[in-house]
């Protein structure tokens, strides 16, 4: 068993050979003897790559708080950090900032937002390890956040998120445990989380977690990466079936022989099926994001498409940046002061990188990244939850028009041929419907401020997972409505177990 080191090192002092070998600084946490050594950018190192971007993003701010910012999420337009010692909920007025803080028991490992009690409101749920806590803020009339109800877990944990994991649209919360094991609390239907569905899951630590459609049922499926070390499989799937978490198969990231670092999920391919990120290795040019394409069978490639990445890439996420209706990646670089942007292109390709400034961090693990939109303009955001300053965050450099889809209510039962949908729309001209996962849009009728859509399903396939996304000139709403359908007397896409 591989010995992590777990204290920084001193400063090394190597040679470097030209521009492609930076300074170099302290080893990083998951460095070990029989791994590559892998290094951090020292607090003083400079900046040896070229800083041109396309201007997605603005330049950086902070929001500087007392305590260090361990986690970030966000949803719905609200977002919230977790720190040392507290629950921070954030506004916007004209800058990033505190709206509400709550008590935490230990600093909080990570966060998820969703509604858990099923009231119609945005809850904050947060991990306190080591105290096996999951500690959930539910969300108020008045848009605040109430006390933290505190619930017992059986062993230490990490990864978090909360997602509706067995299409019943109740939100469910899923986390990893050190104890081998990645557990699913679902909501039942008194809106209390019940008892944890459990799966084998072996890990060390430094986990993450995704939920998508991984065999393009309709239902969200679970992807748990495993952290730390060089393992035989990064990857464990999972799917909740008949209420029993069940392993549906694994899959292997490019690693450059050190060790696997997050996961995301999205359509980085363009053809309506939810694919795998994940990004893996050390430094340049050891260090790769993954792509696991979903192929045309529902199954996820078992050898993936990996691009080159800047060093230690960290913490990733899977959104349309750019809001150019096409899903892009971001990566976060532990110690090198860059967030990197692919761009996905309309061929269904990934542009390479390009590079936006941050200040130094020593380490951003998976739950320190979330794009969300934090000024309330539609355009999607980044905010960092930095151990050393308290919250950087980076503004689109516009907003985007919002779409919503009002009916019928989510999980409706609909029987015939005929499908009618209708909703509202924001700062936009036009409203898009998908059937297909996304892979193809139809225009829906717009008067005003609201939407309709008639689609007669006779011989057609249609996903269970409905979208409506609104367009303003070259400005697509990004993340997509969407709504969970019981749609019958239609062509359906079976699921398919992932081997």
């Amino acid at each position: 068993m591989r010995r992590f080191i777990s204290f920084i090192l001193p400063l090394l002092a190597v040679a470097t050979a030209g521009a492609a070998a930076p300074p170099r600084g302290p080893l990083h946490h998951k460095s070990s003897a029989d791994l590559k050594p892998v290094y951090l950018a020292s607090d003083s190192s400079s900046r040896l790559r070229a800083t041109a971007n396309s201007g997605v993003l603005q330049p950086y701010a902070v929001l500087p708080l007392p305590e260090s910012a361990t986690a970030a999420a966000g949803q719905g337009g609200w977002s919230a950090l977790g720190t040392n010692a507290q629950l921070v909920k954030l506004g916007w007025s004209e800058s990033l900032t505190v709206t509400q803080t709550l008590p935490a028991l230990l600093s909080p490992s990570a966060l998820a937002i969703g509604d858990l009690n099923g009231d119609a409101r945005l809850d904050l749920a947060a991990l306190q390890r080591p105290a096996n806590q999951l500690a959930v803020a539910s969300g108020a009339a008045n848009g605040s956040l109430l006390s933290p109800v505190q619930r017992g877990l059986l062993s230490d944990t990490e990864a978090l998120l909360a997602a509706d994991l067995n299409a019943d649209c109740l939100t469910d919360a899923a986390y990893t445990a050190l104890d081998n094991t990645v557990d699913v609390l679902p909501q039942l239907g008194d809106h209390t989380l019940g008892a944890a569905r459990t799966a084998l899951f072996a890990n060390g630590g430094a986990s993450d977690l995704t939920a998508g459609d991984f065999n393009h049922d309709g239902q969200l499926d679970l992807a748990a990466l495993r952290g730390t070390g060089n393992v035989a499989n990064h990857i464990g799937l999972y799917t909740l079936t008949n209420d029993t978490l069940i392993s549906t198969g694994q899959r292997r990231a490019d690693d450059g022989d050190f060790a696997a670092h997050a996961v995301a999920s999205g359509d980085v391919t363009g053809d309506g099926r939810a694919d795998l990120v994940v990004g893996a290795g050390g430094n340049h040019p050891d260090a790769y994001i993954n792509i696991f394409a979903q192929q045309p069978d529902g199954l996820l490639a078992t050898t993936p498409v990996t691009l080159t990445a800047w060093h230690i890439p960290e913490s990733i996420a899977v959104a349309d940046l750019d809001h150019d209706g096409h899903n892009d990646v971001v990566a976060l670089h532990s110690g090198w002061l860059a967030l990197t942007l692919y761009r996905g292109q309309a061929d269904g390709s990934l542009a390479p990188y390009e590079e936006y400034a941050l200040p130094y961090s020593a380490a951003y693990r998976p739950e320190t990244l979330a794009l969300t939109d934090l000024n309330g303009d539609g355009g999607l955001d980044v905010l960092i939850a930095d151990g050393s300053r308290g919250a950087t965050y980076l503004l689109n450099s516009a907003g985007a028009p919002t779409a919503t889809i009002d009916g019928p209510a989510p999980c409706a039962r609909l029987v015939g041929r005929t499908l009618r949908l209708n909703g509202t729309l924001a700062n936009g001209d036009a409203v898009e419907i998908s059937l297909d996962g996304g892979a193809t849009w139809e225009a829906a009728t717009v008067t005003s401020a609201a939407w309709e859509y008639t689609a007669d399903l006779s011989d057609r396939a249609v996903y269970k997972r409905v979208m409506a996304r609104a367009i303003s000139g070259n400005r697509v709403q990004a993340p997509v409505a969407e709504q969970y359908l019981r749609i019958y007397n239609y062509q359906t896409f079976a699921p398919t177990m992932q081997k």
